[in-house]
């Protein structure tokens, strides 16, 4: 095997050890997610100078036995407490907590704790130290912030290393909340201060762990690249757009400072196919969606499909269900500094400026766009044409386009877009559609409109989409 150094964010191969380059410390923690391990190490930044000598890692770096063994040697067998937060369980990194469970039968304190939010009996089982410490060691991380993360390391110091630092319990993070780069916590008001009057306000929403995480530099960076461009940024934190609660409240924050747009970066889709008719916010207004990639930047730009299958899937395919309007990534995981206390790599969201500065202003146009009347606006309806079948045009798997397409025309007609427009548009979609349907899968021909026309009236009519008038 070689010894390998390992990378920030990176995992060393099967056939490698991996060598942390850490040296010795009375307190040693190991969390399996970036988020905790970049909160941790921002709050040891204010740590006194006499603290106890620290140590982050990531265990997921340590892949194989050897890459265990050797950290063990170099690093754990000295500590005197060792905290590991880990997702999975024990399966997750079996070898590695068998032997931090034969240092704790040496003496050492072993603190074995969830890295999310559901307890683990078996975890909590193999902890050498009463079970209240362990809660509460959880429930810091679990809860997150500066301020619980600062509260972690006084309680470990002065339960487990005979410290006399005063400590508070922990604090619960709202499920939802204001954030702001100068106020904790946040609050409406304290933007308002900031807003310049007569600027359309638009709401940047984002996942509560980045403000768990104190990984929100990159969100004050999209702040300023909105203000920018003539917008005022309300960025709120959100456990989860899915929880009736947390909508309940965003969309309350919406109304009271009259959100014209909103940025959405969280994943997935509210969508819910038992109630399509359903919006996802009560506002009336465009919902953008800006990518917080999970990849780094430099496999993103090598790649010939840009975002990986994960970004494909969380922030494109599903929150076009919605509706959302795709835009580009803003931020890619990477090393943002050293923590030379810890002896760690901090790896966080880095905001991509350029990109910033695209998405700010498509959300300056389309706030421009929705200021105007509807008379006056021009709208385009582009429907997808398969090579070698006309017959094909406009073709969804179960799907009925031609009747989706005029009930879009419909709706736009009644929304006050210009009539006559929306009419010339659906007497072309009709022609087109039936001329096509009537072409064989061996020849391609395109009927002129007369023609068309009189195909339609024997054509079978539905309610969904009504055979059109012959001669208009």
């Amino acid at each position: 095997m070689h010894l390998l150094r390992t990378q920030p964010g990176g995992f060393v191969p099967d056939d490698g050890i991996a060598h942390l380059a850490q040296t010795p410390a009375e307190l040693v923690i190991l969390c399996s997610g970036d988020s905790h391990l970049a909160l941790l190490a921002e709050a040891a930044r204010e740590l006194p100078a006499d603290y106890p000598s620290l140590r982050l890692a990531n265990p997921m770096q340590l892949q194989n036995h050897a890459s265990v063994d050797l950290y063990v040697d170099e690093v754990l067998q000295h500590a005197k407490v060792i905290l590991i937060s880990v997702h999975g369980g024990v399966g997750y990194w079996r070898y590695g907590i068998e032997q931090l469970v034969a240092l704790a039968e040496r003496g050492t304190q072993l603190i074995l704790v969830p890295g999310d939010d559901r307890p683990d009996p078996e975890l909590a089982r193999l902890c050498s130290v009463p079970e209240e410490d362990a809660e509460r060691c959880w429930q810091y991380l679990r809860q997150g912030g500066l301020d619980n993360a600062r509260q972690l390391f006084a309680s470990l110091a002065s339960r487990c290393l005979g410290r006399d630092y005063p400590w508070q319990a922990p604090s619960t993070l709202p499920r939802v909340a204001v954030h702001h780069p100068h106020q904790r916590p946040a609050h409406l008001d304290h933007w308002r201060a900031d807003w310049r009057e007569g600027q359309p306000v638009a709401a940047l929403l984002f996942y509560r762990t980045h403000l768990q995480a104190a990984n929100t530099a990159f969100i004050d960076a999209f702040c300023e690249r909105l203000a920018a461009v003539g917008i005022n940024p309300l960025p709120i934190a959100v456990a989860s757009l899915k929880e009736a609660e947390c909508l309940a409240v965003v969309e309350d924050w919406l109304d009271a400072v009259d959100a014209e747009l909103i940025i959405n970066t969280t994943g997935f889709a509210q969508s819910n196919p038992d109630s399509p008719g359903q919006r996802p916010f009560r506002r009336d207004v465009p919902v953008l969606q800006a990518i917080c990639s999970l990849d780094n930047q430099p496999l993103w730009e090598e790649n010939p499909q840009g975002l990986g299958p994960r970004d494909l899937a969380m922030h494109i395919a599903l929150p076009e269900l919605d509706g959302r309007i795709i835009t580009r990534p803003i931020s890619f995981k990477g090393l943002a500094w050293r923590s030379e206390r810890s002896q760690s790599d901090v790896v966080c969201y880095l905001p991509h400026l350029e990109r910033m500065d695209f998405v700010a202003e498509l959300a300056r146009r389309w706030l421009l766009l929705g200021r105007k009347a509807n008379a006056d606006k021009r709208v385009a309806l582009i429907l997808a044409n398969y090579p070698t079948r006309d017959g094909r045009i406009g073709n969804g798997v179960g799907l009925d386009t031609p009747a989706a397409a005029l009930n879009i025309l419909r709706a736009l007609e009644a929304e006050g877009y210009p009539w006559p427009v929306c009419r010339r548009a659906a007497r072309h979609l009709s022609t087109v559609c039936w001329a096509a349907s009537a072409t064989t899968s061996t020849a391609s021909t395109h009927a002129p409109a007369p023609k068309a026309w009189r195909w339609t009236p024997t054509w079978p009519a539905s309610p969904a989409c009504p055979r059109p008038t012959s001669g208009r």
